[in-house]
């Protein structure tokens, strides 16, 4: 849980803390700065609500409109920025490094000032520069550029002998001086005075402003040019060829033995790799700075002191160098390495962070399975397989063993006998198996007695669970406070039974590092993980809401704004005095006050229906003052402050809460809301914004159904096992996905190892954690024990509560199949889902600034083209010419809402991905239709009528960009943020009544023949379907596919 080390809501001290004495910056600036998604307001308004010690579970279901509808995980970075946490989101902790250059600067001040008492005007300057310093970088600069170090320096020694006076000289004339007159103690010869000479000429150098800005324009670069190179550790032979297990890892970081790249260019699971081989001693790592570095430093230098004069003197240049190599070795490459360097290294764990944060989420969020008991199996060999039977509400039925390998064959068909008689004495029929050492042979174990009706007349399956920290669990503290009397073997299967009943509440129970989910999350500090834990637990355990009156202490104490201790006090408190029935209760308990009760209650959950009173609900009677303490609002989302809005709505249409407790009064408010006309009418007359109506409205529609995990993927069961002896090079399997990285995935087949689904292979398709996706295995390795997948077929998930699309299947115009490829499922501004272009480069190079132009005015002519037709209709059709002329494209938006059509030519003899496209109003002739069809072409039709929204459908085929870049996405596989890949169709649809398609083709503005002759092109699209079906395989080889709905009647409507 994300804590704030400010306990003072003062507003004295609030301004204190905002804008310190010594710098002049704001932490809303700062967040702005590194936080490129918000805006300035944004982040004023935002630190604001965190200084107010607002959770972020609390600004994000209930405070969006004051900081403009920011997403959770970007609230989330803001709050690791803002917090006094080590997790940093570039390379800075806000807190801590603001008072460490607050008092560094302090400091800095004073020294300057004495050094420069009578110029004020250079003081005065460079108090400034301190002042604005919003790194220690930056700090260290201005030091360094006024002279405030500690130890004398050559440069100081050379200006107390004298010696500034022929160094300007040189400087202002370019004529050399007589060395011979400067001669002193401490510079006893001609050779030590020029030294000195060149230290004073090489610091004025140093501090010239276009000096300064060249190093800054270097440094901003962020590695861009520098080279990373990694080498191989040398060992003796005796340590190479040893059989120590450490050893025998150096073979991970075989991929690293001689790796040279671009530092910009590495990618982040690439530099976690290095690090960790660094640390096990196995690699080194050196930084190369590029030779033209230094070429363009002297030319840069070379015109500031040619200013004036015609020559440069040689002691000139041997200062300019002497310059470069100090800055070289002093500076540059030490900036570059503990800042370019570390913070591609920050930037890596952060995005590690990242992709922690939201496997955890989707491992959080599974469907739970709800009203059913369960048999958990912790399998083992010498000790047997562990099993526990749970019941519906997670409570130990029983527990005992099974064996693999039995000693004695009687023995073992007593015990699975005693299984048996237990399964069918609790009707159980879902059994999760662990997926550590033996779950091969145990899920083989139970894939026999299910073929064999040994669970007759059970219809029983299985299921795979990561078992992982199930065994740490089991001798863990929480594990015996949970678990009491039980035996510490039986523990790790009943964790593993609850995790399929209720994921969310046995999670929170496991140590982040022991999970098993991200990547390289060993190597993170465990505060940074377990503050990204602790912010995730509470995201979820929030947002699915807590009942008040059954949840655990473990659970509750993850309810933003409570704490362990403020959970403890809350079960007590129930356990002393029975059930709470309102959620105002809570304020009678000790370290409860208002900002807490705040915080919390809308995320608690009371159920007037569970009371001990129930049985009266029925025949309550309003003014009995016994039940009037009951709310039937405290059992939903809305928050205790709107309470009065929903009272205003509820006396307009007549009813009161209570009522909310019959179904009928519920729909009453529901079709209220539907209503726009109605509900922006008494929005108008109470001033009250629309978005908190609705808000209110939809939580009364999801009355007592609110769960969000009934939206994510749930568990597999099935009754069979896969082997890793019968997979070969081809195969095709439906696995489960039990890991994502930024590389690619890992899918469970069910043969004891995880597959490797490389990124590349998912093309762009959003997978979340146990989602079902047809795999194909490309590659075994026997020896490394590793297989290779690629995706193959379709690839099946639940829609998400975060995404914006229908649940994919396959249906065409009468049920024919329509093949493509889904591309994206946010619900983000046009203008940054198709045009959020990264700058390119290939093998590290950088992009010219030409191509970048050109880039760039591709993503103008998409963001004018495809952005109306994205806002408004929620869908996208992408085209690329393959003549490659931008001028061809056409408004899609406007034709479809003047129900034109429009037709593509996928056409094979030229660029795969290549289309021509025409408009509605010159339709493809039936001749044409059959050349294309004769030269291997496919026409698909893409009509749209605006009805309404729901009778809107998109059909796009062969996307890959605007004009020349469809081309080179294709033949260069240049990746975009946004996962474009080639042979992509999206589309978002809603299904369409009969009623609607009825009146949809009255308002066609065709006629009768038109239309006649339009329905002839459709059914030859219908008898060439095989051909299509072909041409989509081929294109999607590399990549998943897609099933989508279109729903139509007749072309034109």
């Amino acid at each position: 849980m994300i804590r704030f080390s400010i306990n003072c809501l003062n507003n004295d001290v609030f301004v204190y803390i905002m804008t310190t004495k010594n710098v002049n910056w704001t932490y809303g600036e700062f967040l702005s700065d590194n936080v490129p998604e918000l805006k300035a307001w944004q982040c004023e308004e935002l630190v604001k609500l965190m200084h107010e010690q607002n959770t972020l579970p609390f600004i994000a279901r209930y405070r969006q409109q004051k900081i403009g509808n920011v997403d959770v995980s970007v609230l989330r970075q803001c709050f690791m920025l803002y917090e006094k946490a080590k997790y940093t989101f570039f390379d800075y902790d806000v807190q801590m490094v603001k008072r460490k250059i607050d008092k560094t600067v302090g400091s800095a001040v004073k020294s300057l000032q004495e050094k420069h008492k009578g110029d004020e005007a250079t003081s005065t300057s460079l108090i400034d520069e301190l002042k604005s310093a919003k790194s220690m970088e930056d700090v260290n600069l201005v030091k360094s550029k006024c002279g405030i170090y500690s130890k004398l320096t050559s440069y100081e020694r050379a200006i107390e002998a004298g010696l500034k006076e022929p160094a300007i000289f040189i400087m202002n004339s370019g004529k050399p001086v007589d060395l011979l007159k400067y001669i002193s103690s401490n510079f006893p010869n001609k050779l030590s005075v020029k030294e000195g000479i060149i230290d004073i000429i090489a610091k004025e150098i140093w501090m010239q402003d276009e000096t300064q800005n060249f190093i800054k324009e270097l440094l901003s670069q962020k590695g861009a040019n520098v080279q990373v190179e990694v080498k191989r550790v040398a060992k003796r032979r005796s340590v190479v060829n040893s059989k120590d297990a450490k050893m025998k890892n150096s073979e991970n970081f075989a991929a690293y033995f001689d790796f040279c790249k671009y530092l910009n260019a590495i990618k982040a699971h690439q530099i976690l790799a290095i690090n960790r081989g660094v640390s096990c001693a196995f690699l080194k790592k050196m930084i190369t700075l590029p030779l033209k570095w230094k070429s363009q430093f002297v030319t840069v230098c070379q015109e500031n002191l040619r200013k004036g004069k015609k020559a440069i003197s040689e002691i000139e240049r041997d200062a300019i160098e002497k310059c470069f190599n100090e800055i070289a070795d002093k500076y540059l490459c030490r900036c570059l390495w503990y800042s370019a360097l570390n913070n591609a290294t920050k930037v890596a764990e952060m995005e590690a962070l990242e992709c922690f944060s939201r496997n955890l989420k989707d491992m959080l969020l599974v469907k739970p399975l709800k009203g059913c008991s369960i048999l958990g199996i912790d399998p083992g060999f010498a000790a047997g397989c562990k099993y526990a039977m749970i019941s519906s509400t997670g409570d130990v039925i029983d527990t005992g063993k099974i064996f693999l390998r039995s000693p004695s064959q009687k023995e073992d068909q007593v015990l699975m006998k005693r299984l048996c008689d237990l399964m069918v004495q609790t009707k159980c029929e879902n059994i999760a198996i662990g997926n550590g050492t033996g779950s091969q042979q145990a899920q083989q174990l139970i894939s026999d007695l299910i073929k064999s009706n040994f669970f007759a007349p059970l219809s029983v399956k299985f299921c795979i669970v990561s078992e992982a920290g199930s065994s740490r669990y089991s001798i863990s503290k929480v594990g015996c406070d949970d678990l009491p009397g039980l035996d510490p073997i039986y523990r790790s299967a009943v964790s593993i039974a609850r995790r399929v009943l209720d994921p969310l509440s046995e999670y929170i129970k496991i140590d982040p590092k022991h999970v098993g989910i991200g990547m390289y999350q060993h190597d993170l500090a465990k505060t940074e993980l377990t503050a990204v834990r602790d912010s995730v637990f509470e995201e979820c355990v929030s947002f699915v809401g807590v009942n008040l009156n059954t949840c655990s202490s473990q659970l509750l104490q993850h309810v933003s704004g409570l704490g362990k201790q403020k959970a403890e006090a809350i079960i007590k408190h129930r356990a002393k005095l029975g059930q709470f029935r309102n959620r105002k209760q809570l304020l009678q308990i000790n370290g409860i006050g208002q900002h807490v009760y705040k915080m919390c209650c809308g995320f608690l959950r009371i159920y007037a229906a569970e009371l001990n009173e129930q049985r009266q609900i029925g025949t309550l009677k309003r003014k009995d003052s016994k039940y009037m303490d009951v709310d039937a609002l405290d059992a939903t989302s809305i928050h205790p402050e709107t309470y009065e809005i929903v009272d205003k709505l509820l006396n307009h249409l007549k009813l009161d809460r209570m009522d909310l407790l019959r179904a009928e009064a519920r729909d009453v408010v529901v079709r209220f809301g539907k209503n726009g006309e109605n509900l922006a009418k008494f929005s108008d007359n109470y001033h009250i914004d629309m978005d908190t109506l609705n808000f209110i409205i939809s939580n009364i529609e999801k009355y007592g159904n609110d769960d969000i995990r009934d939206d994510f993927n749930g568990w597999t069961f099935v009754e069979s096992v896969n082997t890793f002896d019968s997979l070969s090079v081809g195969s095709i399997l439906i696995g489960t996905v039990r890991n994502i990285a930024p590389f690619g995935a890992f899918v469970d087949i069910g043969v004891g190892v995880d597959g490797m689904l490389n990124s590349n292979a998912i093309g762009g398709i959003p997978l979340h954690i146990n989602q079902q996706v047809r795999v194909s295995v490309s590659k075994i390795d026997e020896e490394r024990n590793r297989i290779k997948q690629s995706v193959s077929q379709s690839v099946f998930g639940a829609k998400r509560f975060d995404t914006s699309v229908e649940t994919v299947q396959r249906v065409g115009f009468d049920g024919t199949a329509v093949w493509g490829r889904l591309n994206r499922s946010d619900e983000q501004p046009s203008d940054r889902r198709l045009t959020n272009v990264e700058q390119h480069s290939h093998d590290g190079v950088p992009l010219s600034e030409k191509s970048q132009h050109q880039q760039r005015e591709r993503q103008v002519a998409a963001r004018q083209v495809f952005g109306p037709f994205e806002h408004h209709f929620g869908a996208t059709l992408v085209v690329q010419s393959h003549l490659g002329q931008p001028d061809r494209l056409f408004p899609v938006a406007e034709r479809l809402q003047i129900a034109t059509s429009v037709q593509l030519l996928v056409d094979q003899a030229q660029e795969p991905d290549a289309v021509e496209q025409t408009s509605g109003g010159d339709p493809i002739g039936r001749d044409e239709l059959d050349r294309a069809a004769t030269a291997g072409r496919r026409m698909a039709v893409v009509s749209g009528q605006q009805a309404s929204l729901e009778t809107v459908f998109v059909v796009g085929v062969g996307v890959g960009g605007i004009g020349g870049f469809g081309q080179q996405q294709f033949h260069r596989r240049v990746r975009l943020t946004e996962q474009h890949q080639r042979g992509d169709v999206v589309a978002r649809l809603a299904p369409t009544s009969g009623a609607q398609a009825q009146t949809a083709a009255q308002r066609s503005p065709f006629d009768s023949s038109e239309l006649a002759r339009r329905e002839q092109i459709v059914e030859t699209v219908r008898q060439s379907d095989r051909l299509v079906r072909q041409r989509f395989e081929r294109v999607l080889d590399d990549g998943p596919e897609i099933h989508f709905p279109l729903f139509a009647q007749q072309l034109g409507n």
